[in-house]
């Protein structure tokens, strides 16, 4: 019998052992540095749209902050490369500047209160205001104003990043206020608190709900919902109006349509007429509309001469459809509703079938060119003439009035006029709060200085005296304008209620 025996392998050397374990801890580490390094570096990369732009979840919008380089929207192509160019001269001069943020919804859906066009028209404003402040004009040219675009995406919805990129930039790009907001939402509630909080005061620009105001560090420009509430029945009250139905929204995250309902049903009762109501919808239901398009004859066994309607614009087409079509023809109506309808329209065949059916459409605007001529004495004249002249001739037009750096635009829906005013506040405040000896200031010295604007430190605006009200920031003494809805036409100009309740303004100081 045979015995096999196999060779003795040596064990393998301890050099050996030692490669394999630093190649396995390398690999470890690679992998490491992919999952936590690269790629979230590549992720990040792929949101991003621009410097300070990021996209965002769900509907991926860009949201954050630019200085007119990025564009929001096709449509606003011209008026982003007008700040852009503007804040680059800015800094081309090396003089001292601060920054403005014009916060707005920028990437609109079918969804949004308000269309691209009404963003537009607020930026046309903001044009305007920055090159008559960097020519001098809102109390002096020291420090220069460069104004930055912060989208909070549709309704606001994205409105924490952006507060956010804002908060980031402001040591770097000197950002000592924010103007615009625009809308009565809970969003931008929420935004106008992420941003008091940060330390950063807010100039709102077409917000009118009376139970935003009261935030230190928040003023506004447009009157507000009880001052229009008050305008119009005033109005209605000279046209001899005695009845009126009181149609509302009760959607809970829009501030604008409950204080406004809430606001004429006192100032028409106080003056002695009858508001019967309200007849209710929730606009965000499905059923909203078909609610709306049978309230027509149900209205008409009330039997009322006016129909104030507390909603916004998209709600007040089917309203108006339903009246033209309403069974009791015999009975006139006037349908009397805030500015939103100047934000979007409800369409000339709505308007062509409610005036062929004894039924016209009025509301109160925030601001109207009409009123300039009417009433001259209640308005700047020299801020005026920026939105009314134009340079000598095309070879020297004017830098910084409207018709020249905006030919083909409309100031009818006095969007732009609101726009404007509120970052020449925003910039009046600026100059004012700048010390002796100092070429700059800070967010804090803004926001101090903000409630302060008023009586004979308040200035002339396009839209009329901007003074506000110490205790809460609301603008004081605003003249508001009575529009008539007209097809195939801008909003006609009836007349120009002032701040007394009359027609007879009293002399700008």
């Amino acid at each position: 019998m045979s015995t096999v025996t196999q060779p003795i392998s040596p064990p393998p050397p301890a050099w050996r052992r030692w490669v394999w374990t630093s190649a396995g801890v390398v690999v470890v580490v690679l992998a490491l540095v992919a999952a936590f390094v690269l790629v979230p570096a590549v992720v990040s990369a792929a949101k991003r749209c621009a410097d300070g732009v990021r996209q965002e979840p769900p509907r991926g919008e860009c949201v954050g902050v630019t200085d007119g380089s990025f564009l929001f929207d096709p449509a606003l192509a011209t008026v982003e490369t007008l700040i852009r160019d503007e804040n680059r001269s800015v800094l081309a001069s090396n003089d001292a500047y601060v920054s403005l943020v014009v916060m707005l919804p920028m990437t609109l859906s079918a969804d949004d209160e308000v269309t691209v066009a009404w963003v537009q028209h607020q930026l046309e404003g903001a044009v305007v205001a920055q090159r008559e402040a960097n020519r001098g004009f809102w109390l002096g040219n020291t420090p220069k104003i460069r104004v930055l675009l912060a989208n909070p995406g549709s309704g606001l919805q994205q409105w924490r990043p952006a507060v956010q990129e804002i908060e980031r930039e402001r040591t770097d790009q000197r950002i000592v206020a924010v103007t615009g907001i625009g809308l009565s939402l809970n969003t931008a509630v929420d935004a106008i608190h992420g941003l008091i909080d940060a330390g950063i005061p807010v100039f709102g620009s077409t917000l009118t709900a009376d139970d935003i105001g009261s935030i230190r560090g928040f003023a506004r420009v447009s009157p507000t919902n009880s001052e229009q509430a008050q305008a119009a029945a005033q109005y209605l009250d000279r046209q001899g109006k005695q009845r009126a139905v009181l149609v509302e929204d009760q959607e809970p995250s829009d501030h604008y349509p409950s204080t406004l309902a809430n606001a004429f049903r006192d100032q028409f009762t106080e003056l002695g007429h009858t508001v019967i109501g309200p007849e209710t919808y929730l606009s965000r239901t499905a059923g909203a509309d078909n609610l709306l398009s049978q309230m027509g004859a149900q209205i008409c066994g009330f039997h009322p001469d006016v129909i104030y309607f507390a909603g916004r614009a998209r709600e007040a087409r089917v309203l108006i459809q339903a009246l033209a079509g309403r069974p009791c023809p015999e009975q006139k109506y006037t349908v009397m509703t805030g500015d939103d309808l100047s934000l979007r329209g409800v369409g000339d065949d709505t308007i062509k079938g409610a005036l062929g059916n004894g039924v016209e459409v009025l509301f109160t605007g925030l601001a109207h060119p009409a009123a300039w001529t009417a009433i001259p004495q209640a308005f700047d004249g020299t801020v005026v003439a920026d939105f009314t002249d134009r340079g000598p001739d095309p070879v020297h037009p004017c830098d910084r009035c409207f018709k020249d750096l905006f030919p083909t635009e409309s100031l009818d829906d006095g969007v732009a006029i609101i726009g404007h005013d509120a970052v020449a506040a925003a910039a009046a405040v600026v100059r004012k709060a700048l010390g002796q000896n100092s070429l700059t200031v800070s967010a804090e010295e803004v926001a101090q200085f903000l409630k302060l604007m008023n009586n004979r430190y308040a200035i002339g605006g396009a839209s009329g005296k901007i003074s506000f009200d110490p205790e809460n920031g609301n603008p004081k003494d605003k003249p508001i304008p009575i529009l008539r809805l007209l097809p195939g036409q801008s909003p006609k100009f009836v007349e120009l209620i002032c701040p007394s309740g009359t027609t007879s303004c009293m002399k700008l100081d």
